[in-house]
Order: structure tokens, then C-alpha cells, then sequence
């Protein structure tokens, strides 16, 4: 190979190599001032978890302020050495299999999921005794045991939004560069109930084909992303 086809060569592989493979942290400087690398938003974990726990209107802006370019191509945030992450190409195994005295879960982390509200007769009081998940705009999945009403217990409405029952508003609060912030969700979403649909097979005595479906009155209208 002649010098010319050599340098050639040697010249379009220094370009693949700054055209792909990972990501190439660079320095930057924060909104705040201070010193940090840019990276993928998904190697910063606070900003990482600003996305993934705030509604949009709340956190746009926050990344914005925090944009810059990441090398070989694409946009990245502004992030403190310190606070940089990589994750795990694969997920672990669960050690457990309940949720039992396990930890609270942020607000927005899981929107999806319902909270049963039934009426005491005996009482006239509405209490939360079952909860289920919403699995489409006029749907939520739940256990068939939780479908079946008794003589001082009528299932009532489907709540959604709801995290913490004894807090009139619910609220995260995070630090970013120094400064608390509070990121609050919306008051909560009472819905009524069309009809619910128990797995026939379901017997309460003995447990099994513990699963149902609750049609709600409306279409839900989601919020946020």
C-alpha cells in the first residue's frame, strides 16, 4: 500500500472511532458555576431522576439549563463528577417477592396505579381496602377477591393520583445545585365504576385465579408523559 493510501486508511478509522462507540464525557460548567462533565442524561442521577420523577412542565426547564453537547454526537447534560452513574446493562433479580415493608416510592414513580375505595354501610365511611393498576383509559387490573362485596362493604369509586392518603397534597423534594426544590402532583381523581369482571373461576375460599377487571364509568384523560 502506497504513504498516501496509508494515511488514507489510517485517517477513516480516527473518523469511525470518533463517529461511534461510547459516549465521551467532556468538562462543562453547571448552571450553578460549578465544574462538571457532560454526559448522557442517563449517567447523571440526580438530573436522571428529576425526568423520571417529575411531570414535564417541572422539569423541562431544569434540563434545559443543564443541556450541552456530548461527543461523538447528540446532546448530554452538564453534571458533578461526583454524581455521574453508569448503569447496568441488564437488570438484577428481585430478592423479594413483596412489597411488604419495603420502601416508599416517590411521587409520579408509579402513575399507573389505583387505589379501592368501598363504603362501610355499618359505618357510612369510605375506606381504601384494595388497590390495582390502570392498564388503559377505561380500565383497571386487580384481584378478583377485591370484586367481591359483602353485606358492610361496597366498592365505592377508583382514586387515582393518590400516594400518600393522609396528606391533603403530595410533593417530592429534590436538591439541584444546592438549592430544595418541591415538585408536587395535582389532587387526586375520583372515577366511577361501570362494571367489574371476576375470573370465573375465582373462589375465595381456596385463592386461586385471584384476578379481575374494573370498567370505569369514563375515559380517563392522561396527564403529563
Amino acid at each position: 500500500m502506497t504513504g498516501s493510501g496509508c494515511c488514507f486508511a489510517a485517517g477513516l478509522l480516527l473518523l469511525i472511532g470518533l463517529t461511534g462507540g461510547d459516549p465521551i464525557p467532556r468538562p462543562c460548567v453547571t448552571p450553578s458555576g460549578s465544574a462538571g462533565q457532560c454526559v448522557p442524561l442517563e449517567q447523571c442521577s440526580n438530573l436522571y431522576a428529576i425526568k423520571q420523577l417529575s411531570p414535564a412542565n417541572a422539569k423541562n426547564d431544569l434540563l434545559k439549563r443543564a443541556e450541552c453537547d456530548v461527543l461523538p454526537a447528540g446532546k448530554g447534560v452538564c453534571c458533578q463528577p461526583e454524581r455521574i452513574f453508569a448503569l447496568p446493562e441488564k437488570c438484577g433479580l428481585a430478592s423479594y417477592d413483596r412489597i411488604a415493608n419495603g420502601n416508599e416510592t416517590a411521587v409520579f414513580e408509579f402513575p399507573w396505579m389505583a387505589l379501592l375505595m368501598y363504603r362501610d354501610t355499618l359505618e357510612d365511611e369510605l375506606t381504601p381496602n384494595c388497590g390495582g393498576s390502570l392498564i388503559s383509559d377505561r380500565y383497571v387490573l386487580t384481584a378478583a377477591h377485591c370484586l367481591t362485596e359483602n353485606a358492610h362493604s361496597k366498592l365505592e369509586f377508583v382514586r387515582l393520583g393518590e400516594h400518600t392518603i393522609s396528606k391533603q397534597e403530595d410533593c417530592n423534594n429534590y436538591t439541584l445545585d444546592g438549592v430544595v426544590e418541591l415538585d408536587c402532583a395535582g389532587p387526586v381523581e375520583d372515577v366511577a365504576i361501570e362494571s367489574v369482571i371476576k375470573h370465573s373461576d375465582h373462589r375465595r375460599k381456596f385463592g386461586g385465579h385471584d384476578i379481575g377487571l374494573i370498567r370505569l364509568a369514563r375515559k380517563i384523560v392522561f396527564k403529563g408523559d
